[in-house]
This record gives structure tokens, C-alpha cells and sequence, in this order.
């Protein structure tokens, strides 16, 4: 299997009643980069649906888009498949 770091980015997402978009990381293994950007997307959804913060819920799900992708010879000292969000507030009128 091959190494990838997927950078992914998120819009549209409401945080504790804010409209806010995020990056995120993740580390994963997989065959080719299509299935590791998919196995992020994955990991990613799974997260968003147990925090807690994230209120979509009844707003619509939020917009994930492709931000990088690479392929590594190892994932340094970080732990696969990473986790959590770095967020970041929409200006008025932003966020499509």
C-alpha cells in the first residue's frame, strides 16, 4: 500500500451557531490517490458526525472539497489517520 496526506477543506459548516469553513488533515494508506482521498472523505464525515459543535444537522451537510493530496514514503512522526479541525470564520455574505 501507498502513503498519502490529504489536505481537505470544508465550508459551510456552523459552529457553535457561526458559519465557519475549516481545514483539515488526514493520513491514510490505500492503493491509488483516488481511494485514499476517498478513505479521507470517509474518516472526515465520520468525524463531523460526532462532534457535537458541528450543528449541520437540519442546515444541510457541509461542502468538502479537495484541498492537496500527496503521496509520502512515511508519515514522519505524525499519527495516522489524524484528526480534527482547524477552523476559521466566514466573512458576512461568504461561505458557498
Amino acid at each position: 500500500m501507498k502513503r498519502f496526506v490529504v489536505i481537505v477543506e470544508g465550508n459551510n459548516v456552523i459552529v457553535n451557531k457561526k458559519m465557519c469553513g475549516f481545514y483539515t488533515t488526514r493520513f491514510v494508506e490505500a492503493n491509488s490517490e483516488g481511494e485514499a482521498v476517498n478513505e479521507a472523505f470517509d474518516l472526515i464525515r465520520k468525524e463531523i458526525d460526532s462532534k457535537p459543535d458541528i450543528m449541520n444537522d437540519r442546515f444541510g451537510y457541509p461542502d468538502l472539497s479537495l484541498y492537496e493530496v500527496n503521496e509520502v514514503e512515511d508519515f514522519g512522526d505524525n499519527f495516522p489517520p489524524g484528526g480534527g479541525f482547524t477552523y476559521y470564520l466566514h466573512e458576512e455574505g461568504e461561505g458557498n
